[in-house]
């Protein structure tokens, strides 16, 4: 999981150092199913979540688990970032 999480906030850190400044993570899982993370003015927000997060790390982690719990796998290297 902590593996998950760095490549997904490394991801985040290079789409705010390029200077975007509206973020949306785009995490695809081995079934095709795309997840996306928001980076909106209330926190991060996940349409899987019917609430904020306040940071990146916690609603990272929490995607993970849920898709864990429905034996999805995250592909780690086909995460992106929109702008």
């Amino acid at each position: 999981i902590d593996e998950v999480i760095n490549i997904i906030r490394s991801s985040y850190d290079d789409a705010k150092e390029r200077g975007f400044d509206s973020i949306v993570l785009a995490i695809e899982t081995d079934t095709e199913q795309t997840y996306s993370i928001n980076d909106t003015e209330d926190g991060f927000q996940c349409d899987e979540f019917d609430y904020y997060f306040q940071d990146l790390d916690s609603i990272a982690e929490t995607l993970f688990r849920n898709c864990a719990k429905i034996n999805l796998h995250f592909h780690p290297l086909t995460i992106t970032f929109w702008v």
